[in-house]
């Protein structure tokens, strides 16, 4: 009886934890806009999976020149100018988004890799590749000492629910072409949505029911 309703309990508790993971939202942000893309969050640490066209995204990567690259090396690596994917967020200072607590996340650096691509599809396949990202604040992103490396993926913990606001960090953005797209992954500080809550009790519903519908036994 102990095991039915371990097992009851399990299933249902799956079920839960499925419908919370396939509710995951793809966010996309235009590089050709400032406003970027507001999305609320509740406190709990994130990791950002970057995800392109083929997977329910609007972008596989941005270009600064207006789609034009130069400079690529003959596997159209290493460009001077090209395709590249990277991510800003601000998480918000006196109730607004000035930028003022914005902070730029783009891979770590490695000998002969400007992580600028002659394709978007290449420049998106490395940093779904690559192992290591390092950030700084948003206002000093073109300063390599101001960087701090995070040793794996982007990842940042809210301490309490509110709204971030992901933007690319380019000036000026109107020669900008494409955008980012990525899945926001909560790694801790997860709780269940009130869906997940419902599942979760019916499942102990079944459960207790099907304990009452059994026989009791007795043993003198």
């Amino acid at each position: 009886m102990k095991k039915k309703l371990i097992l009851c309990c399990t299933a249902a508790i799956a079920l839960a934890a499925a419908s919370g993971a396939s509710a995951a939202t793809v966010i996309n942000v235009n590089a050709a806009t400032n406003a970027g893309t507001v999305v609320g969050l509740s406190a709990g640490t994130y990791t950002v999976e970057f995800v392109g066209t083929a997977n329910g995204g609007a972008y596989n990567a941005w270009n600064a020149w207006n789609g034009a690259t130069a400079g690529c090396n003959g596997a159209g690596e290493n460009c001077s100018r090209g395709w590249l994917v990277n991510l800003a967020a601000d998480f918000g200072s006196s109730g607004s988004f000035d930028r003022s607590n914005a902070y730029f996340y783009t891979q770590a650096k490695l000998p002969d890799n400007s992580f600028r691509f002659s394709t978007p599809e290449a420049a998106l396949a490395q940093i779904q590749t690559v192992g290591d990202f390092i950030y700084a604040p948003a206002e000093f992103y073109k300063d390599p000492s101001a960087f701090t490396s995070f040793g794996g993926p982007i990842t940042f913990t809210l301490s309490s629910d509110q709204d971030v606001n992901f933007f690319i960090q380019d000036s000026p953005l109107n020669d900008n072409l494409g955008g980012v797209s990525f899945v926001l992954n909560r790694v801790s500080g997860a709780v269940p949505e009130p869906a997940s809550w419902a599942l979760m009790i019916a499942g102990f519903g079944i459960a207790g029911f099907a304990m009452r519908r059994r026989p009791q036994l007795s043993f003198a």
